[in-house]
């Protein structure tokens, strides 16, 4: 072979080693072991390539937990906002649930079946005449789950659900099995308040405040 023809074959195609690089780092730990071997000036052992794979990985799983908690603190502004500019309805609803994800399967609390349903107090039995309200209701295996969905709660609020099971069995005909309040904040006295009420109403809470 000649100079130049041996020159031409030690010849590293640069542009071609750049593209390919990221996917050998990726998938080839002895690429991993040369490139660190070349920035340290030291030889890496397989352990040593171990190593920064597992330091890496932690780093990238702290980056995770930082941005859930981010995405958790804007959902929460969210709610605030929402709140303070006396704005409800479904997407409130579903933020709450969403920040209450991990609470709601400790309590194995399952609404994926859940209806939103309206109701009319035609006659004023409960409520003035024409009033009209919504609740979340699960059915299964012949019981009736109440939902009630907030995020702050006081006594009004309990007292207006309680009204509002009333109001469900009188229009629909089907006394609840259960009623559960989802509450992102509560206070302490207003849970107090409420284990006295004369029907049962179990609070599954995000934080209970002073």
């Amino acid at each position: 072979m000649t100079t130049k023809a041996a020159k031409n074959a030690n010849e590293i195609d640069v542009q071609k080693l750049i593209e390919m690089l990221p996917k050998l780092i990726r998938e080839n730990d002895t690429v991993k072991g040369a490139i660190i071997t070349a920035l340290s000036g030291v030889v890496a052992t397989k352990d040593d390539i171990k190593a920064l794979i597992a330091e890496m990985d932690k780093r990238f799983e702290a980056m995770d937990k930082r941005f859930e908690a981010l995405h958790a603190d804007v959902k929460r502004t969210a709610l605030d906002v929402a709140t303070l500019s006396r704005r409800s309805g479904d997407d409130l609803e579903e933020m709450v649930r969403s920040l209450m994800h991990d609470i709601l399967v400790r309590h194995r609390v399952d609404l994926t079946d859940v209806k939103k349903v309206e109701l009319a107090d035609e006659k004023g039995a409960i409520f003035a005449p024409g009033y009209t309200t919504h609740v979340d209701v699960v059915a299964r295996d012949g019981e009736v789950h109440l939902y009630e969905i907030k995020y702050r709660a006081d006594q009004r609020d309990a007292y207006h659900f309680m009204q509002v099971a009333r109001l469900h069995e009188l229009v629909t005909g089907k006394r609840a099995s259960r009623m559960v309040m989802l509450v992102l904040e509560i206070s302490s006295a207003t849970l107090r308040a409420i284990s006295k009420f004369p029907v049962p109403i179990d609070i599954i809470a995000g934080s209970v405040v002073p």
